[in-house]
């Protein structure tokens, strides 16, 4: 190799994960074939950067302290439900969620109610529905957070936990 592995990942930085981390949000619906390319992109991009052909990608993630597209994802989701739930979005989409109303003490007075759809792409595979199921399976002392700032780094650790890795969104 003619670089050196800290120039590598700089260009792993600039050319690759730049184009993953802008605006994760669009490709959230992607399907499930184009989510298994992008990860395999990652994938391909983070051997060559580490030089490894032995390891496994999550491995490779490791390494690197970097998320898997699909975790980059659910991330960026779940700041952006923070920020419906808190007010801090624009009206129209904080109007698009509502609490769901307790009538006992439960330990999780914040889950957000899910809306009953008809058609699957129309409905299941929709912002609304991810959204509220997303924030929905966030622990509790995450989801209070006092600070978007906190939130994002309570968020990141939530998404390298093997629970986050449970959750399906394609």
């Amino acid at each position: 190799m003619f670089l050196n592995e800290r120039n590598r990942l700089a260009i792993f930085n600039a050319f690759i994960n730049s184009n993953f981390t802008y605006c994760p949000l669009v490709w959230m619906f992607c399907g499930k074939k184009h989510s298994v390319k992008f990860e395999k992109i990652q994938e391909r991009a983070l051997r060559i950067v580490y030089n490894d052909k032995i390891s496994t990608y999550y491995e490779l993630l490791d390494k690197g302290d970097f998320l898997s597209v699909t975790m980059l994802r659910i991330k960026c989701l779940a700041v952006e439900m923070y920020r419906c739930v808190r007010g801090l979005n624009p009206e129209y989409l904080n109007d698009m969620y509502a609490i769901k109303e307790c009538e006992y003490a439960l330990r999780d007075c914040s889950r957000i109610q899910q809306s009953k759809f008809k058609t699957y792409t129309f409905g299941y595979k929709s912002f609304q529905y991810y959204g509220a199921k997303v924030w929905n399976s966030i622990p509790i002392h995450v989801k209070n957070s006092t600070d978007l700032s906190i939130f994002k780094q309570d968020i990141d650790v939530w998404c390298r936990s093997h629970e986050a890795n449970a959750l399906s969104i394609c």
